[in-house]
């Protein structure tokens, strides 16, 4: 695992970030920030507790859309998936979004993967109040809650499964459609407090609510998003794999890493 945190070498780069992109552990120009913290508290220790709810949260939304019961736009169900993989959790993608959060802003990065996971994406939350949050695992689902809301953005869940296609692509539903991306296998999250948050000239929030979460794949353009059948976990040897024990319509996880190969040989990371 060592070698998975030499993101700043040349060579490495290269790999793993885009021509003129700089890593975000290597000095990065930060994109556009918002709610800047005056001050940040320790972020929440990363329990058995917290893994399994950010888990529960992700698996939860994949098996029901994997079952082809899950309802979107007009009232279509959207297509049984037949390989899509139950996500665990991954000490990297974790360090990653720490690191992310401990800098007390929301902002964008343009990469963060590594040697190990080469097509890394993020989804960030936040959330400012005038009183101290009384449940971080509320802030948590309320969150994610409306990042997959956004499949009824979805023009057609009855074709979208087998190409992310402009109409899908361009629907405003990336991080509904990262979620339910039947190459993602790990995800990693990280939450944080910060004190006085600008949210408007001379207004701040007392409290500011940060998550990231990382993931070990995206959403890519003109290429699948899951693959649609008439049973889900069906084809799970594709992933060297059977029927998760846990969720009935994903494959279970065995831990490799199946690293991103594009199928556009000049584009080393795809369309997009």
């Amino acid at each position: 695992m060592l070698y998975a945190y030499e993101y700043c070498k040349p060579e490495t780069l290269k790999q793993i970030c885009k021509p003129n992109v700089e890593h975000s552990h290597c000095g990065a120009p930060e994109g556009k920030s918002e709610y800047p913290a005056e001050e940040m508290a320790p972020l929440l220790p990363i329990t058995n507790k917290v893994k399994r709810y950010f888990l529960d949260l992700h698996n939860g939304w994949r098996d029901k859309v994997a079952s082809g019961q899950e309802v979107g736009k007009g009232g279509q169900n959207f297509q049984i998936g037949t390989r899509m993989r139950e996500v665990i959790w991954d000490n990297e993608l974790h360090y990653l979004a720490a690191f992310h959060v401990k800098r007390g802003k929301k902002y964008v990065e343009k990469c963060v993967s590594s040697k190990r996971l080469n097509y890394v994406s993020q989804i960030y939350g936040f959330k400012g109040g005038q009183e101290m949050p009384d449940n971080v695992f509320d802030i948590i689902n309320e969150t994610f809650s409306k990042v997959y809301s956004n499949k009824v953005k979805i023009k057609d869940p009855s074709t979208m499964a087998a190409n992310c296609t402009a109409d899908v692509w361009g629907a405003g539903a990336k991080d509904f459609l990262r979620i339910i991306q039947e190459r993602l296998s790990r995800i990693g999250c990280a939450f944080g407090l910060g004190y006085n948050c600008v949210h408007s000239p001379g207004n701040v929030f007392r409290f500011c609510n940060y998550i990231v979460c990382n993931y070990d794949f995206d959403t890519k353009y003109f290429e699948i998003n899951y693959q649609p059948g008439d049973k889900a976990a069906s084809d799970c040897t594709e992933w060297g794999a059977t029927q998760s024990t846990k969720w009935p319509h994903l494959c279970g996880n065995t831990g490799k890493v199946f690293r991103y190969l594009s199928p556009w040989p000049n584009m080393p990371f795809g369309l997009a």
